[in-house]
């Protein structure tokens, strides 16, 4: 018997997915958008693969596919010939969120940005760092930038841009960076 189906995936009550908008769209809750589409033809293929590697059914394979996409770096900042992938240490640290944030009456004086981990390649190495600016005492709270998720787009004006970079990353993670 496959591990896969040895696995409880969340379902029922305890359902983590369940809010997430690939999982509204596909129980017909949520009117897709191209953008939406397009992550569920992707999810439907690497489904698709899951399916015929692992011997599961359907439902099992999707759901292990939207779950390995939600805890994806898109490693492309980094460097463009890199793609998206599992960095089990970098998912140790929460994002930064409005809830996060007023629980450490610390990270209220600093810019958000200076408490999140640095990743970057030096000498073809993948480096996760501590932030810089930030003298972390005991108890406080790093976080990982997950994304951009359009704060800080290059042009504020481009309501487009920054509206897909949003939808991006609220269809990969299943929720909103500042919600």
């Amino acid at each position: 018997r496959p591990h896969a189906l040895t696995l409880d995936w969340g379902r029922g009550a305890d359902d983590g997915l369940a809010a997430h908008p690939v999982e509204r769209a596909r129980r017909g809750e949520l009117a897709p958008d191209a953008q939406l589409v397009e992550v569920l033809d992707q999810l439907d293929r690497a489904a698709t693969h899951v399916m015929r590697l692992a011997g599961v059914e359907k439902e099992i394979a999707w759901r292990a596919s939207l779950l390995t996409l939600t805890r994806a770096f898109d490693l492309t900042h980094l460097k463009p010939e890199l793609d998206v992938a599992l960095v089990p240490f970098a998912d140790l640290f929460n994002h930064p969120s409005a809830s996060t944030l007023s629980s450490n009456p610390r990270a209220l004086e600093t810019d958000v940005v200076d408490l999140c981990i640095q990743s970057s390649t030096a000498d073809g190495a993948f480096a996760v760092r501590a932030p810089r600016g930030f003298d972390a005492a005991a108890g406080d709270e790093l976080f990982n930038w997950y994304s951009n998720a359009g704060h800080g787009h290059a042009d504020p004006g481009d309501v487009a841009a920054w509206r897909w970079q949003e939808n991006k990353f609220l269809y990969q993670y299943g929720f909103s960076m500042w919600d």
